[in-house]
């Protein structure tokens, strides 16, 4: 499970205290683990299953809090820092941080993983950029010249594969990309 914006209230008073709860009834599987991303860049593994052994202390859902049902949940919860210009690869199954990498604008749109090793974005300056999954390093970048609000897919036509993004009314940013055009446009790109 991947939580984003992890250092907020509602993991804390919420999110977590429910998922201790699903713990403590066994209902969460054997090999079940938290990504939690947040902006805090100081924030580690251990000082967030800290915040969130408080708060599940404090919480009024949970009535008792067995250290060693807290200690399964710990173990499987993992801390991610930076803020929305980073983008990170994370290894699940050895849970570790592989590779990050730093755009000057945040990543509003998400990122599509595909299982050929290329992960996808669309920024909002126009930027339609391709990455390596493990390492992060960018392998293509093509400017549409129009602000890009929605996640990038993909899709196939017989053998032919294409990435499809949407870009649509005005920027969010009232200053910093006013070159940019107002256009409602779907790109779609041929990959080889």
């Amino acid at each position: 499970m991947v939580i984003f914006g992890a250092t907020g209230d509602l993991t804390k008073r919420k999110l977590f205290p429910a998922l201790y709860q699903l713990a403590a009834e066994h209902l969460l599987a054997s090999g079940f683990a938290v990504l939690a991303v947040g902006r805090e860049p100081t924030e580690t593994d251990q000082s967030f299953r800290e915040k969130m052994r408080a708060a599940i202390g404090e919480s009024d859902e949970v009535k008792h809090v067995d250290d060693e049902v807290w200690n399964w949940l710990a173990q499987r919860t993992f801390y991610s820092g930076g803020d929305a210009n980073d983008a990170t690869a994370y290894d699940a199954i050895n849970h570790k941080v592989l590779a990050k990498a730093v755009t000057n604008i945040e990543i509003r749109s998400g990122m599509l993983a595909t299982a050929g090793g290329v992960v996808f974005t669309a920024l909002q300056d126009g930027w339609v950029v391709a990455y390596n999954d493990e390492t992060l390093e960018e392998l293509w970048r093509f400017n549409v010249g129009t602000p890009l609000k929605g996640s990038p897919v993909t899709y196939s036509i017989g053998p032919k594969q294409y990435l499809a993004v949407q870009a649509g009314g005005r920027h969010l940013h009232p200053v910093k990309y006013d070159n940019l055009e107002n256009s409602s446009y779907l790109f779609v790109f041929a990959l080889n």
